[in-house]
């Protein structure tokens, strides 16, 4: 069967720490089979395929509206919240006008303090909205782990051990390392306050599938399923007497998730919890290669209108003319509406279950000397076009840098 597999266009996707009880393959244009099998005791096997394509995007429609309800109490708690900060800086500006001038400071500090706690809330808000300002760069996430080993040190409570494994090899990601150092400070604290007694912290990197992971386990109280399930929406704080804002694991889940990366959670009540990050690896850095001109017409088509708009920049600095669009049905007008089309970038995975290899297919069998590229932050494991299409086909991993298209447009022009 794993033959079969190995010479079909699906790629198994869950590692073999999975406890799901079945392995799950998917192709890409993100068709989905689940797959459990049973020895039977003559040492023949049972196996049982599942077709779980919709399942999987019903799925995904009920996380969005479990997503959308959590937005709807984030609107709650933000205007309950900023309407305390904006009472106290209305009151004590009536104050600052009735008051003598020796009581200017003390009111003048106290706006100050409430101004300073709307700054605080607004930056949260926007991690975990995903939309923060983030300045990555290509690190070894094995050298910026242990680099912060005296700083976590310093911020656990004696209490709690520290136990740190990174391995030897370097793992290099793209991210914001200052983000990520917040990140993982966060929810060692978080793992920290688990304890009422004493405990450990294991911190470990290994990698798996392409990517680095970043696995934090504490021996701590653990979590009710309840929790789990809520702990990375904003303001949900599972602390007695409503300490503490909810939003800690909140920003770490939209920094990970805006830096290409994933975070789960696995925890039950009395036996600790694990929180394992994942994030791409990179390639090894090619050897810099002399610019040449670029020219022609470039259409990028990416879901995301911001990272469609800086794709957009980055290829009209490079000479291009560049169209954008940002849904599988108005990429495909503008294919079929754009003569000679010089080079398409276009996302995996589309609306509607539509995938950006339909669209790579199309162009370069219409256009023989377009050049294609796919970009994700989850790339398939081998390449999904056509034999014939791939001397003018490559992937690179979100977020893409501009260097690697340079380069891999300049590769397709030589």
């Amino acid at each position: 069967m794993q033959d079969l597999f190995a010479q079909s266009a699906f790629h198994l996707q869950n590692g073999p720490d999975d406890r799901g009880g079945h392995d799950e393959y998917t192709n890409p244009m993100g068709d989905v089979i689940e797959v459990r099998s049973s020895l039977l005791p003559d040492g023949r096997t049972v196996w049982l395929l599942s077709e779980a394509t919709e399942r999987k995007r019903i799925e995904d429609r009920l996380e969005e509206i479990r997503r959308v309800e959590a937005l709807g109490k984030v609107t709650g708690e933000v205007a309950h919240d900023f309407g305390n900060i904006l009472s106290t800086i209305s009151g004590n500006l009536h104050l600052l006008e009735t008051s003598n001038a020796s009581d200017a400071p003390f009111r003048l500090g106290r706006i100050r303090t409430a101004v300073d706690l709307g700054v605080s809330l607004t930056e949260r808000l926007v991690a975990f909205a995903r939309k923060q300002h983030l300045e990555p760069e290509r690190v070894d996430l094995g050298s910026l782990v242990e680099g912060m080993q005296d700083l976590l040190d310093i911020a656990l409570p004696e209490n709690v051990a520290l136990h740190l494994d990174v391995g030897k090899d370097p793992l290099h990601v793209s991210l914001d390392p200052g983000q990520l150092e917040s990140a993982l400070l966060n929810v060692c604290m978080n793992a920290a306050q688990a304890m009422p007694d004493a405990g450990n912290i294991w911190i470990t990197l290994t990698s798996q599938d392409g990517h680095a992971v970043l696995s934090i386990k504490d021996d701590g109280t653990g979590m009710s399923e309840e929790t789990r399930r809520h702990a990375f929406e904003p303001f949900y704080t599972a602390r007695p007497n409503g300490e503490g804002t909810g939003l800690g694991l909140s920003m770490v889940y939209g920094f990970v998730t805006q830096s290409g990366g994933t975070i789960e959670i696995c925890s039950a009540v009395g036996q600790g919890t694990t929180i394992a990050i994942r994030f791409p690896i990179m390639a090894t850095p090619r050897i810099a290669k002399p610019e040449i001109p670029f020219a022609g017409t470039a259409i990028v088509v990416d879901d995301s209108s911001e990272t469609a708009a800086a794709l957009k920049v980055t290829l009209a600095t490079l000479g291009y003319d560049t169209l954008v669009a940002t849904n599988f049905s108005d990429a495909q007008k503008t294919i079929e509406t754009t003569p000679d089309i010089t080079l398409l970038v276009s996302d995996l995975n589309l609306d509607h279950g539509h995938s950006g290899v339909q669209l790579i297919h199309a162009t370069l069998d219409r256009d023989p000397l377009a050049f294609a590229i796919l970009i994700s932050s989850r790339l398939p494991a081998q390449d999904p076009v056509n034999e014939k299409f791939r001397s003018r086909f490559a992937m690179l991993a979100k977020p893409v840098d501009k260097s690697d298209l340079v380069h891999a447009v300049t590769d397709a022009r030589r």
